[in-house]
């Protein structure tokens, strides 16, 4: 028998290799295996069999990492779309599946076997003999560290004592990096209760040795097993190692679960009385889950902001939990993982898991298996959290599916979890929910032609206390003003605050009532200029202009792509004259401002300088919910979903931020930030207010998100995609390639795109197109020049399928951004 396996080797994208299955192997598909792979030992995961090979030699698996599959039939079938759909490595897929820690490359040991004859030696090669007299002296060594101390020839050289029998190498089990937690616990032998009592019947013995006796009379009296730390600590290692030593004590491993829910207060979730919209769409999900038997469509919630999507999405899980099935409720950032958690640990207690990257490994490690051994039904997370190993699923929601952070964009494979999503409901024949107040619009393309079906809730509503259950009645959509910031400057108001806004938070910080202002840049300033020549500092590692930050030690200038940092100086770079000075808001000077106009007000400020942790981002949350703060400032974090029934006004600092960006995607991103954050006003019982700062107040973005009308930015936005041949009109694939040397990134660019169009041109697709190559935004990042290729077409995957791509290019397909 033969096993098809996709080794842990970036070369090869979409390769399996053959191997020969030893006789004692009891292997199956989703089997992880580790492998000889030229001289070293990888992990692959085994994707099929065959009786017959179709290479003349093949080499043994050499061991199993776990007894059984960790992936099952309909998870494979998932990997093999996800490698082929994103042209991405087979391993690379499926390693979005295995628990934290479990992923290595195993060691290759050298180890000395025999001396060699006088003859033998004579003939060997100088280095040959230098690595057999060092093995000699050593006797093993690791393989890696044996080729970096020799150099050059040495695993030829290796490679010809080993054919000599003077050497072996041997694979060595690397340990994996996360493993289950256990205590060492101590109680009674029972196989000397006799000795024992005995000893401590006699008074004259235990006198002799009285910490012993403590010992001995605490795990008589408490009869659970003790830590053996805590007997340490309390009576002395000397006592301790005696009673070991005679066996009187019996060490036991007790295994701890890291629980991320250990900490979280369950409240009593009460029971929302649901509005007769709300009933209706929960009706009509509670159907789909009990018949999903045949092909579903995935479903688009289209809520307004506060409509009430999460109590839906509640009361589809416990639906789902009714026929006997699990779920998986995402969310797009971790900071929503932790609301959204809380509402469903209060609502199922003991059915909860919650799996995101903010968690310890530990913590993650043991939620993967706890999920996996059938003890959680509930999963919430962010992206990671889909590729949980849930058993029996019946229900997959994304809750603001719209975001970009959807995306997985820093490494392979490249997935939008929405479409991984959609592919998994497919293959589990499950239900998806996609939920959102600003759906994607390629989302809502799809629900208006019938390929999703479409659910709307269309009112705002709001809780109140009704006895011992939530009483739900219709909110009150915000008061949205527009203010142009062109007539402030010719009235004289330099300021980044509008009168209007001025007064406004002034009448709310009198009412004692919460505000948030909202300004997509964070920083003092947004960048630095000399008022002499016009110079820009920029980094030195990306072409990117540095944004002034205040710290500690004072005003620093930092690039936000690749972290570098200098001094601010007075003197320009450039004419050396001390023009030097700070142009354009950012959040800290939001902060500052604020402060300075209303002295004495708690503000509190939520960016990616502040919130660096993932308990911070939880930590501020609770705080601005929790204390006496009334204005919170923040970046695009604060638009996302966040429920503060208390904030009564939203204040948009600068509403031109993103819109003239180069990107198709750009107007789309300006709108869903803009009516987001909108949408974070008055979600209690007192009517919100939204005051939008903008010098575009004309463009079509800024006046459908202040009229907080969706479909009028959807079929403004739909005709321009439809002009440009942009997405849902056709697919798009950017190819990305980046080095440090300039000339070299730019002529290897032209040189694949010139060969794509020649191969597109041979196989006629004259139906796609091949724009660029052209520099990347920024052109420079981390001192690699980075060029880029967008194919756009509709036949796109069936072209890109028969080309192949050299090696140092990033494939990225359905990417948010082309730039």
């Amino acid at each position: 028998m033969f096993a098809h396996v996709a080794v842990d080797f970036q070369a090869w994208r979409d390769r399996t290799f053959i191997y020969s299955v030893p006789e004692d192997f009891d292997l199956k598909i989703g089997h992880l295996v580790v492998v000889p792979f030229g001289k070293r030992f990888l992990q692959g995961l085994i994707m099929g069999f065959s009786e017959v090979s179709e290479v003349s030699h093949t080499r043994l698996i050499d061991s199993i990492v776990f007894e059984e599959p960790i992936l099952d039939p309909p998870r494979i079938e998932l990997v093999k779309w996800l490698s082929n759909y994103y042209k991405a490595s087979i391993f690379e897929s499926a390693a979005l599946m295995f628990p934290v820690g479990i992923r290595a490359n195993h060691k290759v040991e050298i180890r000395f076997v025999q001396a060699l004859p006088i003859q033998e030696l004579q003939r060997l090669s100088d280095l040959e003999k230098q690595i057999l007299d060092f093995l000699i002296d050593k006797k093993r060594l690791n393989s890696d560290r044996l080729y970096e101390l020799f150099g050059s020839g040495s695993r030829e050289a290796v490679k010809n004592l080993e054919t000599k029998s003077a050497i072996k190498l041997v694979m060595v089990d690397s340990r994996a990096s996360v493993r289950t937690k256990k205590i060492e616990m101590a109680r009674l032998n029972s196989d000397y209760e006799t000795e024992i009592i005995d000893w401590i019947s006699d008074s004259a013995k235990f006198a002799k040795a009285p910490r012993r006796a403590e010992i001995l009379f605490r795990l008589v009296d408490f009869e659970a097993p003790v830590k053996v730390s805590i007997l340490r600590k309390d009576h002395g290692n000397s006592a301790v190692n005696s009673l070991f030593k005679l066996q009187w004590l019996q060490k036991v491993d007790e295994i701890v679960e890291r629980d991320p829910l250990s900490n979280l207060d369950v409240s009593d979730s009460k029971e929302l009385q649901l509005t007769s919209e709300q009933e209706e769409i929960r009706r009509t999900i509670k159907h789909e889950l009990e018949n999903n038997k045949r092909p579903l469509r995935p479903i688009l919630l289209h809520g307004v902001t506060g409509s009430g999507k999460t109590e839906i999405y509640l009361k589809s899980v416990e639906d789902c939990l009714g026929v006997g099935k699990s779920a998986i409720i995402l969310a797009p950032e971790i900071v929503l993982t932790q609301q959204t958690i809380e509402r469903f640990n209060s609502r199922f207690p003991g059915q909860v898991a919650l799996l995101h990257s903010g968690l310890s490994d530990g913590e993650r490690f043991d939620q993967w298996w706890k999920i996996r051994n059938g003890r959680a039904r509930v999963i919430v997370g962010s992206r990671s959290a889909l590729f949980s190993p849930v058993k029996n699923l019946g229900l997959i929601i994304l809750d603001e599916e719209h975001e970009w952070t959807y995306k997985q964009i820093d490494s392979e494979p490249r997935y939008h979890t929405r479409n991984v999503a959609k592919r998994m409901a497919e293959i589990f024949k499950c239900s998806l929910i996609l939920g959102s107040a600003s759906p994607d619009l390629e989302t809502n393309y799809l629900a208006e032609i019938g390929s999703y079906k479409k659910l709307e809730l269309s009112k705002r509503v709001v809780s109140i206390p009704n006895g011992l259950d939530l009483k739900v009645i219709e909110g009150s959509f915000p008061d949205v003003s527009v203010v142009d910031m062109r007539e402030e400057l010719r009235l004289g108001n330099d300021s980044i605050f509008s009168e209007k806004l001025i007064l406004g938070i002034q009448r709310r910080l009198d009412a004692n009532e919460k505000v948030l202002l909202f300004l997509n840049r964070r920083g003092t300033a947004s960048y630095s200029l000399c008022k002499s020549c016009g110079t820009s500092v920029e980094c030195a590692r990306c072409d990117i202009t540095l944004t002034p930050h205040r710290s500690v030690k004072g005003m620093i200038l930092i690039c936000h792509y690749c972290g570098y940092r200098r001094n601010v100086q007075s003197e320009c770079p450039n004419c050396l004259k001390h023009k030097m000075d700070f142009y354009g808001p950012g959040t800290q000077n939001v902060e500052q401002e604020v402060k300075n106009l209303f002295p004495g007000i708690s503000v509190l400020r939520w960016d990616s300088d502040v919130t660096r942790r993932t308990k911070d981002y939880f930590n501020l949350l609770n705080e601005f919910r929790k204390s006496d703060s009334q204005v919170l400032v923040g970046t695009q974090m604060i638009a996302k979903g966040l429920h503060f029934p208390e904030v009564t006004l939203v204040g948009v600092i600068l509403a031109d931020l993103g819109l003239n960006i180069p990107d198709f995607k750009a107007p789309e991103r300006a709108f869903q930030l803009l009516y987001q954050v909108s949408g974070r006003a008055g979600r209690g019982l007192k009517k919100g207010e939204v005051i939008v700062q903008t010098f575009q107040p004309d463009n079509y973005v800024i006046n459908a998100a202040s009229d907080q009308n969706y479909q009028q930015f959807y079929t403004s936005e739909l005709e321009f995609r439809r002009k440009n041949s942009n997405p849902p009109f056709s697919k798009l694939i950017r190819l990305s390639y980046s080095h440090a040397n300039r000339s070299r990134a730019e002529k290897e660019s032209f040189r694949v795109a010139d060969s794509i169009r020649i191969e597109r041109d041979k196989a006629g697709f004259s139906n796609i197109e091949i724009l660029g190559p052209t520099p990347g935004y920024p052109s420079r990042m981390r001192g690699k020049f980075r060029w880029n290729i967008v194919l756009k077409g509709p036949e796109l995957q069936n072209f890109f399928s028969t080309i192949d791509i050299s090696q140092g290019w990033v494939v990225d397909v359905d990417p948010v951004s082309i730039i």
